[in-house]
């Protein structure tokens, strides 16, 4: 049995065609990378080299030169594709760390700096960054387990839900900062608050104990007289 490899020069024209337009889809991702201050060098570099390929295969006049010039250029623009996956998800992960972490050192701020932990204004702010933080965990995990697109778009929900919450943090921020005693009287509020149930419930206590012990005395005097 013999096995020959026929070539359809027709068939390699329209593939041409086809990872051309890879490659223009390709140059508009790492121009959106690089405008992000990523390093794109050795993309860049793979990218010259499937671009010179293509180029070959284009005018090649040889059909065996011009499906191997299509080969390289083609592996090339998937190893650069991987990239540009693996790129985008740390990128997208980086910016939601950038908003959660900041938002986690203004609670730490307003718990330790404006005794403000239990103030109702900072109860939905926690809520809510743990919600994106959670989301920024998953998309860790995702970026793990090799799945850069997912993590890339769980990333970019966590960073959505981190903007949004750092926003409401630094406005409570500015909102304090104004005003010196605001902290102090929510965390003063909280504090009596808190010792006002204490009292209600020392004194339900005390209460039912008395009525026991009235009771238990009452019952017993009754017991004597026969």
């Amino acid at each position: 049995v013999k096995k020959k490899m026929v070539l359809n020069p027709a068939k390699i024209g329209e593939t041409i065609q086809s990872e051309s337009a890879r490659m223009s889809s390709l140059r508009n991702e790492l121009d959106q990378l690089a405008g992000s201050g990523i390093d794109l060098t050795t993309a860049e570099a793979k990218y010259g080299q499937a671009n010179a390929y293509l180029q070959s295969a284009e005018t090649a006049t040889d059909t065996t030169r011009k499906q191997s010039d299509l080969s390289s250029a083609q592996k090339l623009l998937d190893e650069i594709e991987d990239m540009v996956l693996v790129m985008g998800a740390e990128h997208a992960i980086s910016t939601a760390e950038g908003s959660i972490d900041q938002t986690e050192q203004l609670i730490s701020y307003f718990k330790v700096n404006k005794s403000m932990g239990s103030d109702a204004r900072l109860m939905p702010i926690i809520t809510r960054w743990e919600i994106a933080a959670d989301k920024l965990s998953d998309a860790r995990d995702l970026f793990t387990e090799g799945k850069y697109a997912e993590a890339a778009d769980k990333a970019s929900e966590a960073a959505t839900k981190g903007d949004e919450v750092l926003n409401d943090a630094m406005a409570l921020k500015q909102k304090v900062d104004s005003n010196p005693l605001s902290g102090i009287v929510s965390g003063l509020s909280g504090a009596i608050s808190g010792t006002i149930v204490t009292i209600v419930i020392i004194i339900v206590i005390a209460v039912v104990a008395i009525v026991g012990i009235v009771l238990f005395r009452r019952r017993r005097k009754l017991d004597e007289l026969g």
